[in-house]
């Protein structure tokens, strides 16, 4: 169906290049491995978060309102927490503060968007 998006399938490509990505997501997207798990099939060890609270509370700070230097800050803590060596932002709103995060950037939203506009 060219009206469906295989996002979990284009993060798993993006991230393939990578060793150990953390994949920043909803808990539900989370527990149910719906990005961690193509990754992980396709070589990668994907690296989620023991403690969701920090993640949650920086989500919670990007729906209210314009993100600041405040929840920018607390991303790059937040990631610097573990040794991965790229970063998936799983939850739209963290592509709304990519620019904080210093490794590379796998945005499913953008993956999305280019797929979109690709021939098919």
């Amino acid at each position: 169906d060219p009206a469906w998006a295989p996002l979990p399938e284009l993060v798993a490509e993006a991230a393939s290049a990578y060793r150990a990505p953390l994949v920043l997501a909803s808990p539900t997207s989370r527990r149910h491995g719906v990005l961690a798990r193509p990754i992980e099939a396709r070589g990668s060890k994907p690296i989620t978060l023991a403690d969701e609270a920090p993640l949650a509370a920086i989500i919670r700070a990007l729906v209210a309102g314009p993100p600041d230097a405040r929840v920018r800050e607390e991303l790059r803590a937040l990631i610097a927490t573990v040794d991965a060596d790229a970063v998936v932002l799983g939850c739209t709103e963290l592509s709304t503060i990519a620019d904080a995060v210093t490794l590379p950037v796998i945005d499913p939203l953008a993956l999305v968007a280019e797929w979109l506009i690709q021939p098919k």
